[in-house]
């Protein structure tokens, strides 16, 4: 995963030059005595060079955040789930809570999802407040389930470890406005993993197969 808001400020190792013209800068703009024309001259110069570093730091900062907000764009596409729902088979009962479907998830996955996400809130990483399974993708009114079949055979993973506030705020909203960017692609890259325990049977048996044959049983299932 990439390592979001790990950036070091220019500012925490200005260079020596620097470090110099806000000492002397200080130094000039706290004096008790009245600046000669010298000092002032000096003075504004200094202000100059502060001023144009400042720009440059910022102008450097919004490149980097660019640069992060690309990458972080970039590799939500190559994670990204397919979120066209009808894409997936639905049937009636998936729109009931407490399916038999659903239970088998929560006996069979449910420590898993819980570790993968280190027994915190899949939102606000909050510990302490309570772990509830909610939809990720699909909300239950949209017949959400806590695995999605896909039309071409494999499952996703359509269910998050959310803390009771963050479960409260997020209710039926849309994946997409309840998650920021970066929240986002850091739960895409823990969903991927669940999607893989959800599939290992098929992925082991598709590695058996020609992709002829693979094709033919994913699309004919």
């Amino acid at each position: 995963p990439l390592p979001l808001g790990m950036r070091a400020s220019p500012l925490q190792k200005p260079a020596p030059e620097t470090r110099d013209d806000w000492r002397r800068f200080w130094e000039l703009f706290s004096a008790d005595k009245k600046l000669n024309d010298s000092e002032i001259s000096e003075l504004n110069h200094i202000k100059l060079r502060l001023r144009d570093l400042h720009q440059a730091l910022e102008r450097e900062e919004k490149r980097k955040a660019e640069d992060l907000r690309m990458k972080v764009q970039i590799r939500l596409s190559e994670l990204g789930i397919d979120d066209e729902r009808s894409d997936y088979i639905v049937h009636r009962d998936d729109y009931k809570r407490g399916t038999e479907k659903e239970r088998e998830y929560i006996r069979l996955h449910r420590n898993f999802l819980f570790r993968t996400y280190d027994n915190r809130c899949g939102k606000c990483a909050n510990d302490s407040n309570g772990l509830d399974i909610d939809h990720f993708f699909f909300s239950k009114n949209e017949g959400g389930c806590f695995q999605m079949r896909h039309r071409s055979g494999f499952y996703v993973n359509n269910a998050i470890p959310l803390c009771e506030s963050c479960n409260r705020s997020k209710s039926d909203r849309h994946y997409r406005a309840f998650f920021s960017p970066h929240d986002l692609l850091r739960v895409m890259e823990l969903n991927a993993k669940l999607n893989d325990r959800l599939n290992q049977s098929k992925i082991t048996l598709f590695k058996k197969l020609s992709w002829q044959e693979a094709a033919r049983l994913s699309y004919g299932d």
